[in-house]
């Protein structure tokens, strides 16, 4: 293996955090030849048991030459003024070791300079917890990564409103690079305070401007008995009745960032254009389910759908990776919301619906039941476009003996008309629709059966 170093020099270096240190380079085999690496330690424990050298903060490096030349090297990532105690083994090309080096110690040279500070820090509720958490973002120091270069980390102070920061104590550090932190010991409802410094060797930068946060429970509880509406402050609602819930639970609305959603985005078979309005809603309980519609009703502002159409504004549902809309849509366009009867919790997006294609699909038009045996048969027919839709009903001799109408029928959702049947005669009916648009139009010959 290579000679143990027996010289090796240390002393204050010429940057912050920094000691410089020197030595005489053994040999590949003792003093001669040229070994491979040096194994660089150190601790701040005068009275450390270098047994532990393995353990101990450290670095490696490449030796610079053969036996007997002077090796050097600053060290850095110290903080200043402390002294550090430093020792170093020679490595060979076949990974043997020499001994350990005499100790040589030096505390770290100072920074005169602070390092800048960090900036836009926010302070924000932790989405999706029971409360206790905030989370907290800045932007980094310009001296982090560029400028200086010499950032350590970050120092994250915390204050209620009848108490102050203590500058040296901070609440909590990061380290250089992180441009947030959560405070997992946030109490619910109390208003804190917190200003983020960066660090070098030697100093904080100057504290700068302080953000506050209040830190509350997310979930909302339900009463299945009695049902319930959960309101967000920006007027996203859900509405459950009562008796509709499997259980009694908590729920959860939050509001998603779009781009999250972005590579997920296909509608199923027509197109839509998307809005930035995305919402999830979620029992806490997985296994709740809801036996009846609850009703949700999601606000847009006229930035949202600026240039859309408003009377094509859907809700569609992420369902198995796709966009898909919710036939039960209809908009307040005086309450500026969209809402929607649902099935299932999920999470939600408005779009405006954009038609496309033949007025409206064969498959698109048909009465339930058929046969009918009650009283009243159901025509039910999905337009493309905005349509106004006639439909007569005619018996086997030719003769109308019903005709509906409705106008305005919306575009893209399934319309229906019921027809109170309850006096009219067995056998087998004909019934005309006849679909009208914008696009144009188009007229579907069906057939009917009424039992009695």
């Amino acid at each position: 293996p290579p000679a143990d170093v027996t010289d090796l020099a240390a002393e204050t270096g010429s940057s912050g955090g920094q000691v410089y240190l020197s030595w005489t380079a053994p040999g590949d085999d003792g003093d001669l030849g040229e070994a491979a690496y040096y194994l660089v330690r150190y601790s701040t424990d005068p009275a450390q048991d270098w047994g532990a050298f393995d353990s101990l903060s450290g670095s490696s490096r490449p030796v610079d030459g053969p036996a007997g030349i002077t090796e050097s090297d600053e060290y850095g990532g110290l903080f200043a003024g402390v002294t550090c105690y430093f020792a170093l083994k020679g490595v060979d090309d076949a990974g043997n070791v020499s001994g350990i080096s005499n100790i040589s110690s030096a505390w770290a040279a100072f920074d005169s300079v602070p390092p800048q500070p960090p900036s836009a820090l926010t302070v924000s509720d932790a989405p999706g917890d029971e409360g206790g958490n905030l989370d907290l973002v800045w932007t980094l120091s310009p001296d982090d990564g560029a400028g200086a270069g010499d950032v350590y980390g970050y120092h994250i102070f915390r204050r209620t409103l009848d108490s102050a920061y203590v500058s040296s104590s901070p609440y909590a550090a990061v380290g250089a690079g992180v441009s947030s932190y959560r405070d997992a010991a946030a109490t619910i409802n109390v208003r804190y305070y917190y200003s983020v410094t960066a660090f070098d060797s030697t100093a904080d930068s100057v504290m700068p401007a302080e953000a506050s946060g209040v830190s509350s429970d997310n979930w909302r509880f339900l009463d299945s008995s009695n049902g319930g509406l959960v309101r967000l402050p920006d007027g996203m609602e859900v509405t459950v009745p009562a008796g509709s819930a499997s259980q009694n639970d908590k729920i959860m609305i939050t509001r998603l960032d779009p781009s999250t959603y972005e590579p997920l985005f296909s509608v199923r078979a027509v197109s839509a254009n998307p809005t930035d309005i995305v919402y999830q809603v979620r029992f806490q309980n997985p296994a709740t389910t809801l036996s009846a519609p609850a009703v949700i009703s999601l606000p847009y502002t006229d930035a949202d759908v600026e240039g859309m159409d408003l009377e094509n504004l859907r809700v569609y549902t992420l369902d198995g990776g796709k966009w898909a809309m919710l036939n039960t849509s209809s908009v307040d366009a005086a309450a500026k919301k969209i809402s929607a009867e649902v099935a299932h919790f999920s999470i939600f997006r408005v779009m405006e619906y954009v038609p496309a294609g033949e007025v409206i699909s064969a498959a698109e038009v048909y009465t339930y039941p058929n046969p009918a045996r009650g009283d009243n048969v159901t025509f039910k027919f999905r337009p493309v476009y905005k349509a106004h839709v006639t439909i007569e009903v005619y018996n086997v001799a030719g003769e109308k003996v019903a005709r509906f109408e409705r106008a305005d029928a919306p575009a893209g959702i399934a319309s229906e008309i019921v027809w109170r049947a309850g006096g009219i005669a067995s056998g087998i009916y004909v019934y005309r629709v006849r679909v009208e648009t914008s696009a144009g139009s188009r007229t579907l010959t069906r057939k009917l059966a009424i039992l009695r």
